[in-house]
């Protein structure tokens, strides 16, 4: 069996894929993962780009999936020096590209620093002698509405819908279709990407595709009540400022400055502007018929409809 490893794989979408390539039993796991669920756990310095390679080569890792967070500190950007120790792999043929999110256009490294080293990652790749890679557009992560009622490894986030305490911060005019998909069905897509003998370029995961004022008339519905709701329009948000929702309050997510406030409106301004309205890569619903993702309809039904 073709090994596959997992970088970031002890938590959120990472932790979420290691299970899932576990429960087809056609891979062997040599993951950074904790043992408990019967990875074996590789020592690594995202730094190091020879000890890295070495790494690779001496576990015979024919796939690699990249699921880094970005907060890594010092020295260039891990995602870079993953790609760079990849490409170098005698053993290692396939790479997924840690591009979870929507497709980067030119520019979004500017308004968005944390995804730089994605840019420079994807550039290191394109210019790749052998080894074959594929990004995974998912859009956002539906988990977030749904901690913790549906098994998730993301770490909670509050944005644009309050459900809870009926409140909504929309960007925009909220007529903008944004794409969503839960971490549970990028996982399966994942996972049955791997016996694909040749990869598309990208591949689209997009599960559902609906506008926040649609999400909101959802949740209106089964929670039987009008929410509280507050437009932001572009200028707000170009000015780095975005409504505070009553649970990003309860959260003190405000407190320690303007830097999560600055973030929240970053991709705030993203969603009113379109960057999750894309149709970019392989359509994986074509690609994987078999699977049959969740939608906001579903989830919103499941965790609120009594």
């Amino acid at each position: 069996m073709p090994v596959v490893a997992v970088a970031g794989g002890t938590g959120g979408i990472g932790r979420t894929i290691v299970e899932e390539i576990l429960a087809t039993g056609k891979h062997e796991p040599n993951l950074e993962l904790e043992a408990s669920i019967g990875a074996k756990v590789l020592a690594v310095d995202y730094f190091d780009i020879q000890a890295l390679t070495q790494v690779l080569e001496d576990n015979d890792v024919h796939t690699l999936i990249s699921a880094l967070t970005f907060n890594t500190q010092g020295g260039e950007p891990p995602e870079l020096q993953l790609a760079l120790a990849a490409d170098a792999s005698r053993t290692t043929k396939r790479l997924v590209a840690n591009n979870w999110g929507v497709p980067i256009q030119e520019g979004d490294e500017i308004r968005m620093p944390p995804i730089a080293p994605k840019v420079k990652a994807l550039a290191a790749l394109k210019q790749a002698e052998t080894l074959e890679f594929t990004s995974f557009y998912t859009g956002v992560f539906l988990d977030y509405w749904f901690l913790p009622a549906i098994k998730s490894y993301m770490k909670p986030a509050i944005m644009v819908l309050d459900i809870v305490n009926a409140a909504a911060a929309i960007p925009g005019s909220g007529d903008t279709p944004v794409a969503f998909t839960h971490t549970s069905d990028v996982a399966k897509y994942v996972a049955a990407a791997l016996e694909v003998e040749k990869w598309e370029p990208s591949y689209n995961l997009t599960a559902d595709k609906v506008t926040w004022n649609e999400f909101l008339a959802l949740a209106e519905n089964v929670r039987g009540m009008k929410f509280k709701v507050a437009y932001d329009d572009l200028e707000k948000l170009k000015s780095g400022h975005v409504t505070e929702l009553p649970a990003q309050v309860n959260a003190d997510l405000f407190g320690a400055g303007d830097s999560y406030r600055r973030y929240l409106a970053v991709g705030y301004l993203m969603m009113a502007s379109g960057n999750y309205d894309f149709n970019d890569g392989k359509s994986a619903k074509d690609a994987f018929p078999a699977i049959k993702p969740k939608t906001v309809k579903s989830l919103l039904e499941t965790v609120w409809k009594i």
